[in-house]
């Protein structure tokens, strides 16, 4: 999310900003092959996209856009998170991940209306979505990879969970950052985010090509 400042943008972060649509087009190709998880990870990237888009219009314009990240953060963190209990293997995961999505919304509320200031980078309510995403995209790779009998390079939740973590684990690095030194030191907040930009192009790459793979027959006897 960018201020309203108007500062020329450097090109990594159109290339990251064009990745995001990479997934899109392979599940408009791939149609018939999308399965329930796929469906949700699509949700959280047309959520994102939709965010980015909202958050260009009004810097054009010269209007202050941080107050979109949190307007957008509980659904985002709902769809991914949901997308991903729908990947694990074991009753408890899949629960555990559910379940979270109703404290995270909690925690998300609390913070808004108390300690985030909604003209700058979000202090608390999106580094706890990002913390909370990356852990559980981990999680899943982990476990997942643990009980994996095919190559995991033709699994679409490995790609995507790779993709996942170093789009959440970049995210999760760069808000603290950046909010604390937005005012005092904006040059090292744009080279945070330009590097931020260039993990998530391959982030969005990695997550293409989860939906490129094929689709999964079923998991613990049921169908995705």
């Amino acid at each position: 999310m960018t201020s309203s400042r108007a500062v020329r943008a450097p090109w990594p972060l159109y290339a990251s900003l064009a990745s995001q649509y990479l997934p899109l087009i392979a599940a408009l190709i791939g149609r018939r092959q999308l399965t329930r998880p796929r469906l949700f990870v699509i949700l959280w990237v047309g959520l994102y996209i939709l965010m980015n888009l909202l958050g260009w219009v009004l810097q054009a314009r010269g209007i202050n856009n941080h107050f979109l990240t949190p307007v957008f953060t509980p659904f985002q963190g709902a769809a991914i998170l949901w997308a991903l209990s729908l990947w694990q293997t074991r009753q408890v995961a899949r629960l555990t991940i559910r379940l979270a999505i109703p404290f995270f919304i909690l925690a998300w509320a609390v913070f808004t209306l108390t300690i985030e200031n909604l003209r700058n980078f979000s202090l608390a309510a999106e580094p706890v979505y990002s913390m909370l995403a990356l852990g559980a995209a981990i999680y899943t790779l982990v476990a997942r990879g643990t009980d994996a009998t095919e190559p995991l390079t033709r699994q679409d939740w490995f790609w995507i969970c790779g993709g996942l973590s170093l789009h959440f684990g970049a995210l999760a690095v760069v808000l603290p950052l950046a909010a604390g030194l937005v005012e005092s030191n904006p040059e090292v907040v744009i080279r945070a985010y330009t590097v931020r930009a260039v993990i998530n192009t391959f982030a969005f790459i990695c997550i293409t090509i989860g939906f490129l793979c094929p689709k999964p027959a079923t998991l613990s006897g049921r169908s995705f």
